[in-house]
């Protein structure tokens, strides 16, 4: 009986052992790393460090599988790690199928699912995770279904959405303060921040319209329509998708009568208007003629378009004034005028474009090609 006893003990014991020393041994082979806490007697530690690297009873806490090359499948191993408490999967493959791998994670704390190709509906397969502190998810849509989800983790703190996720109801972020836990979006800037609404999203498409008065023309150009296309290429490249300016200043042409900002928006039916009133625009030379400096003055209004595209009201105002060089005086270029005005412009689309998104844009490519998108089939 006690020989019995002996052997069931040894095999309670060495099964988990053998299954952990396996698992870290295939995250390893697919270049992934643990870390562990040391567990068990010292002798025995310095014994098998001396032989195979981790002591079998060291618990492993953390576990690095954020590779390109890390796919559901891979994932199986991490079942054997029942101490696990932090878990990063940044830039895998992973989807929500293999998210099924993690539910005996009853200790994990950090989990970082951001890049991935997890959904909202993946959520659902973290319920087991009662400890889950800091949570970073990939881009995605959350509605009050996913919010749901979060809200199952009692001791929930951070929840990080990556750049270019959207919120389905800006009044999620409230209910998730009132719930325990802060929810950050990735890359937003002071809009976001203040209205709870985001320009950027996979059905959302705004407009950019500049007005000046008259005395702003120069060369025979509006300055409205320079900065408009400007700034439409700068949010192009922040993932915001914008009317093509050339479509919207063609019907601004061909529309003397119109009165309201919303009118244009509901001729294009756009979810926002991005309307930027410049009050000062100037680019001078000074007595050296190869010395400029330029100066812009405007308010930077965005319109929210109703559910019908019919009507829109203004949510968010900021005054812009700007000086280019920033610290106000002329400096020495090789360049043209014309060249001079054309880096004025995109430093200006960047200061517009930084209340919309943190991420700067200086584009390689000429503004002359702003990037036509699907609204222009809308």
């Amino acid at each position: 009986m006690l020989l019995l006893f002996g052997v069931v003990g040894s095999l309670w014991v060495g099964i988990p052992i053998y299954r952990q020393q396996a698992a870290i041994r295939a995250i390893e082979r697919l270049g992934g790393e643990v870390a562990v806490r040391p567990r068990g007697p010292e002798w025995i530690r310095d014994w098998w460090d001396e032989r195979e690297g981790t002591s079998p009873f060291d618990e492993v806490i953390a576990v690095d599988m954020g590779l390109e090359r890390v796919s559901d499948a891979d994932l199986k191993p991490v079942r054997a790690f029942s101490e696990l408490m932090k878990l990063n999967l940044d830039g895998s493959q992973i989807t929500d199928a293999g998210l099924a791998s993690l539910a005996g994670l009853e200790k994990l704390e950090s989990l970082n699912l951001g890049d991935t190709r997890v959904t909202e509906a993946g959520l659902a397969r973290l319920r087991g995770m009662k400890r889950l502190e800091d949570l970073r998810l990939p881009e995605i849509r959350l509605t009050e279904n996913g919010l749901k989800e979060l809200c199952s983790h009692p001791q929930l703190k951070v929840v990080t959405l990556s750049e270019g996720s959207e919120l389905a109801n800006p009044e999620l972020v409230d209910v998730a303060e009132a719930r325990g836990f802060d929810l950050y979006l990735l890359g937003c800037g002071d809009f976001q921040r203040t209205t709870k609404y985001a320009l950027r999203g996979r059905r959302k498409v705004s407009l950019v319209y500049c007005s000046v008065s008259d005395g702003l023309r120069q060369d025979g150009q509006s300055v409205d329509y320079d900065i408009a296309k400007h700034v439409a290429y700068n949010l192009n490249g922040k993932k915001i998708k914008v009317f093509d300016p050339d479509r919207v200043y063609n019907w601004l042409d061909n529309h003397d009568g119109w009165r309201k900002t919303s009118e244009i928006g509901a001729a294009f039916k756009a979810d926002f208007i991005v309307h930027i009133d410049v009050m000062n625009y100037s680019i001078d030379e000074s007595d050296d003629k190869d010395l400029y400096r330029a100066r812009a003055e405007c308010v930077v209004n965005v319109v929210k378009m109703d559910d019908d595209k019919n009507d829109g009201y203004v949510i968010y105002t900021v005054p812009i004034i700007t000086n280019f060089p920033q610290n106000g005086s002329a400096i020495l270029t090789d360049s043209s005028h014309a060249e001079f005005k054309k880096q004025f412009l995109l430093f200006l689309s960047n200061e517009v474009g930084r209340f919309f998104c943190s991420t700067k844009v200086y584009p390689a490519r000429t503004t002359e090609s702003v990037a036509k998108t699907a609204a222009n089939d809308r």
